[in-house]
């Protein structure tokens, strides 16, 4: 590539965006090394340019480019590698931070994103989603508010954190969180946006769920045969989640709900290891 365009800071965006997934390596690892890879092949250009390779090149002398840095098997938490999808591209390819969660979120909104084009202005309603685009200012007379967009995927929609209620909401306002919002419609522009009222964290413990860790390299047919049988044996009310090391969470179908009360856990953590349950 010449030399003008192969620059550390677009192979990192490129690398945030996924567009080197297909060499199978990951983009923590990928981040971690770029810098020496992109020296050491700049470095076999000016060799080649020098004709240092073509003097030496029938010796057997290594190449800058064929002693690159090997690329460690680092993973980015799921969280920061969203994060960098939506900053790259301004939407999500390989995951969402709804994925696997958006039934039991629904039951604790009043209305879809998409269904909001039916509220007059100044209607209040609770809605839910993920966090996007969050940006905070300083106001004319140094209060502070913010501003993102809140992504259910049926849509998205602006809101606005006015300083008094960012005092309350604040701790909860982080790029890719999920959250419950209560909030006013506001149609006095030609796009509709949301001012918020109150917030919601929106967790594992908030939602009653069980969530099992399991290892990316999985677990062994014994064990899964094992936890089938168990969580037949408790059901209930409570979903049951499965996080496979830090990038991927999946609900259980609804026939696996379990009732976390009746002496689950302590049996779940036998066969899973006592870190690999989280209620």
């Amino acid at each position: 590539m010449d030399p003008s365009v192969l620059n550390k800071r677009t192979v990192a965006s490129l690398i945030k965006a996924g567009a080197f997934d297909s060499l199978d390596h990951p983009r923590q690892g990928l981040l971690n090394v770029h810098g020496r890879t992109i020296d050491a092949a700049m470095a076999e250009r000016r060799d080649r340019d020098a004709g240092v390779l073509s003097l030496f090149g029938d010796a057997g002398v290594a190449t800058g480019y064929n002693s690159k840095p090997v690329v460690p098997d680092m993973h980015a938490p799921r969280e920061r590698m969203l994060a960098d999808e939506k900053e790259m591209l301004g939407l999500y390819i390989s995951d969402h931070p709804l994925e696997g969660i958006e039934q039991i979120l629904a039951p604790r909104r009043e209305r879809s994103v998409a269904e909001l084009v039916e509220l007059p202005d100044g209607s209040v309603v609770t809605v839910a989603g993920a966090i996007t685009s969050l940006a905070r200012r300083q106001t004319r007379n140094g209060a502070h508010m913010a501003t993102f967009t809140l992504d259910d995927r049926t849509g998205m929609i602006p809101v606005t954190v006015f300083p008094r209620a960012l005092e309350a909401q604040d701790g909860l306002l982080v790029d890719e969180a999920v959250v419950i919002l209560r909030a006013r419609v506001d149609r006095r522009e030609e796009e509709p946006k949301l001012i918020s009222i109150g917030l919601e964290g929106f967790t594992a413990e908030t939602r009653g769920a069980l969530r099992l860790h399991f290892p990316t390299n999985g677990v062994t047919e014994d064990r899964l045969s094992a936890l089938k049988a168990l969580l037949g044996e408790h059901g209930g009310d409570s979903p049951v989640e499965i996080q496979v090391g830090r990038t991927y969470l999946l609900q259980l179908p609804q026939e696996y709900q379990v009732d976390t009360e009746a002496g689950l856990v302590p049996e779940l953590r036998q066969l899973l290891g006592v870190h690999a349950v989280q209620v």
